[in-house]
């Protein structure tokens, strides 16, 4: 007899069951299945969750105080009363003077001819990029210069007796940002599957949420990572910024473009331009093909932990010659050029109110029940827009 009236095929918007596995559904095997994830997720765990937020994106107040120091654009001689400045890494001349107001001391090194200069600020003319000075103190009078590109560093603001105020030297301050996102799981289970008792697995729908969280968790990390801002839009899904997205809008010593190897001396000069820029990195993100240079390396500042699984050592830690000791993260499956250098104090995810992650069971749909696994966050990342934070993007192997 032929049966015309039942629905035999799936209508086109079902999603396609997928296949549990050819004699995975055994009662009789005694193996257990292991519960194994992709990988393990080191860096995620370095970092700590932020407030939680109730509106579309993220915020945070940056305001940069300076580096302590200012650059020449002109030269200056025992013979010059004034100076134009370069912007000294803050973006603009105007921002790096907000550093400087009447009676700032500044001291300027000579390196060629061995000689020091104190210079007093006078002033400092009104959307200018110049600023007037005496120089009170020096070790040669007659070699007092200063040439294009050196620096004067800031040694602090100093007033006469009875002496009026000066300039306010308030920062302008930034307001960062970060789009939510939302990362999801879906999950469907058949009335079949429920009812069978597939190959050690007594729950088939507990198992396939813990894998399932298991591959979220590790996805997470990846998408902290190495995402860049994608604008939300009718057919688009919102993307955060994430390690890689901040630090790309970066120039400086600590950001490294051009093809290299990782050396020892290319992460200490990396982690002396960080420490410069009053941040001190705790952590080192690398890929396993590039962690494992460290082993060749300096072996009075490597650190090993002892691992009795394999009767020997690995590395974790590696102290740099600044004196900061930086943990090693070596990644599994990473792309090989990749390497950041950061301070995961900084880094923190921020969950939106009440969907930091939650399963949902979305109903029945014919013989089957779909469920959902949902989080909804964002990377708040701060002092990335003060140098603070480091990267490479072409590490050779």
């Amino acid at each position: 007899m032929t049966v015309t009236n039942w629905a035999l095929t799936t209508a086109t918007y079902h999603d396609t069951v997928t296949d549990i596995g050819a004699g995975t559904d055994r009662r009789d095997v005694s193996e257990m299945l292991d519960l194994w994830a992709h990988k393990e997720t080191p860096f995620l765990n370095k970092l700590t969750w932020g407030p939680e937020t109730g509106a579309t994106s993220i915020e945070w107040i940056s305001e940069h105080l300076g580096f302590g120091y200012i650059v020449a654009l002109s030269i200056a001689t025992s013979a010059t009363a004034s100076l134009a400045i370069d912007s000294g890494g803050m973006g603009t001349a105007a921002l790096a003077l907000e550093q400087v107001t009447s009676g700032t001391i500044l001291f300027h090194y000579n390196s060629a001819l061995s000689t020091y200069t104190l210079l007093a600020v006078s002033e400092v003319p009104g959307g200018g990029v110049t600023v007037a000075y005496d120089i009170v103190a020096y070790s040669t009078s007659a070699e007092v210069e200063i040439a294009v590109g050196e620096k004067m560093y800031i040694l602090g603001d100093v007033a006469n007796e009875g002496s009026g105020p000066n300039k306010d030297k308030s920062r302008t301050r930034a307001v960062l940002s970060n789009k939510l996102m939302i990362q999801r799981k879906d999950i469907q289970i058949t009335g079949s599957m429920a009812a069978t008792d597939f190959h050690a697995v007594e729950d088939e729908l507990r198992h396939q949420i813990q894998m399932r969280l298991k591959e979220m968790q590790r996805d997470r990390e990846m998408l902290i990572l190495l995402t860049k801002a994608v604008a939300q839009s009718a057919t688009v899904a919102g993307v955060m910024n994430g390690v890689l997205g901040f630090l790309l809008s970066q120039t400086g010593d600590h950001i490294v473009n051009s093809s290299t190897a990782l050396t020892e001396t290319g992460v200490n000069d990396m982690m002396a331009a960080l420490y410069e820029n009053n941040s001190t990195p705790n952590c080192l993100v690398l890929p396993t093909t590039q962690a494992r240079k460290f082993t060749t390396w300096d072996r009075d500042k490597i650190r090993t932990t002892p691992d009795a699984r394999l009767s020997g050592h690995f590395v974790t830690n590696y102290l740099t010659d600044v004196g900061v000791e930086i943990q090693i993260i070596m990644m599994r499956q990473f792309p090989v050029n990749m390497g950041f250098l950061v301070d995961t104090t900084k880094i923190h995810p921020r969950a939106k109110k009440g969907r930091k992650l939650f399963i949902e069971k979305l109903g029945i749909d014919g013989d089957r029940t779909r469920y959902q696994i949902i989080s909804e966050y964002s990377l708040e990342m701060r002092g990335y827009d003060q140098g603070q934070h480091g990267m490479w993007t072409s590490l050779t192997t």
